[in-house]
């Protein structure tokens, strides 16, 4: 009996997931594709919903450097 052949990025997911303290994101579409990876202790996500993270965290760094450079403006400006 022959052995499952696996694509190269199942084979990907696979050898990282065996490294300890190891993660794995996969963005699919693919029902089957996400319950494999996640079989396997990998973490998956949809392609809209990965776009809406993606857009989160840009959001999220935007404020945050926004708030930077007004506190470094405000501390510039004040007297010595």
């Amino acid at each position: 009996m022959r052995g499952v052949r696996l694509s190269e990025g199942d084979t990907l997911v696979a050898l990282t997931l065996a490294v300890p303290d190891s993660e794995v994101l996969v963005v699919t579409d693919d029902s089957a594709e996400r319950d494999t990876v996640s079989g396997m202790g990998g973490s998956v996500a949809s392609c809209a919903n990965f776009i809406r993270m993606i857009e989160s965290a840009l959001t999220e760094l935007q404020d945050d450097l926004r708030n930077y450079n007004r506190t470094e403006r405000n501390r510039f400006k004040r007297p010595q």
